[in-house]
């Protein structure tokens, strides 16, 4: 029960740092 609970918090860490670093990358181009 406790890996499946640090799973999912790891996983919306990276899906949170993707979209972080997305916007970061992606930004820049548009303009």
């Amino acid at each position: 029960m406790g890996k499946l609970v640090r799973l999912q918090q790891s996983t919306i860490v990276f899906w949170a740092s993707l979209l972080v670093f997305d916007n970061f990358v992606a930004s820049p181009l548009i303009r």
